[in-house]
């Protein structure tokens, strides 16, 4: 099983059991944290056992306040820097737009200008891209569209823990983005994700535990429960849309 969006660094369990995952941050200062484990973890591989782990650098909109002056530089100097060491998939994110924490005007300035900012470094450097998104998915689409118009739209993105209006799935698809399942849909309160997940095409389809440190949860549990979830939705077996999913990772990540 693929994990397509965590942000906890996976146990040496977790590594024999899952395929791989994609670790996101959320702060600047989570970066050299996680440029120094990919350091030890490349260096104690067992070349036996394959196993991916994608980094992904971003500042999530939650945090923008926090970033340093020289957060730009210092995110051009990671992504720099995981490339040199040939870091597959390694990635900008977590990144995004949310409406629902929004204080005010400036605040969503902010938002969109870090936002903007690191979707234009993801493009720069042709590297995968996840991103949050909350009550504010017809500004995503417009943001997106403004991109590809320019012709500096990221050609690998995430949209992560999606829940968009249905109707809008195709026009992200026609964008090239792919759709990543959170354990969301597992709640019975939120019956309109199920009418999202019919739509998903499983060629652009992950899905993931959107685990946090905080969270007492095994991984390939959630992940199965969610798969399940997706599976009997679309009316697939559970090993074509494993099948499917690893194929999506080896073509974003890979």
């Amino acid at each position: 099983m693929f994990d397509a969006h965590t942000h906890v660094f996976p146990s040496c369990t977790e590594q024999e059991m899952l395929e791989g995952v994609v670790f996101c941050t959320s702060e600047e200062s989570e970066w050299e944290g996680l440029c120094a484990r990919m350091m030890e973890m490349k260096a104690h591989m067992n070349e036996k056992r394959r196993f991916y782990l994608f980094p992904q650098f971003g500042v999530h909109p939650w945090f923008v306040e926090k970033a340093s002056g020289q957060w730009i530089t210092h995110l051009e100097m990671v992504l720099a820097h995981a490339c040199q060491e040939n870091w597959k998939g390694a990635g900008v994110g977590e990144i995004g737009l949310d409406h629902f924490r929004l204080k005010n005007e400036k605040d969503w300035e902010t938002q969109l200008f870090f936002f903007r900012t690191q979707m234009e470094m993801a493009w720069k450097w042709n590297v995968p891209v996840s991103i949050h998104c909350v009550r504010c998915w017809d500004v995503l689409l417009s943001e997106c569209r403004r991109m590809a118009k320019k012709r500096n739209l990221p050609e690998k993105i995430i949209l992560h823990a999606y829940s968009a209006p249905q109707e809008m799935t195709r026009a992200f698809y026609d964008l090239g983005c792919y759709f990543s399942l959170s354990p969301a849909i597992l709640d019975l309160k939120r019956k309109r994700l199920l009418q999202v997940v019919k739509t998903v095409p499983q060629e652009r389809l992950f899905v993931e535990t959107d685990r946090t440190p905080k969270q007492n949860m095994k991984t390939d549990e959630i992940l199965m429960q969610v798969l399940q979830k997706v599976a009997i939705t679309q009316n697939i077996s559970e090993e074509r849309l494993q099948k499917a999913i690893y194929e999506n990772m080896t073509k974003i990540f890979l």
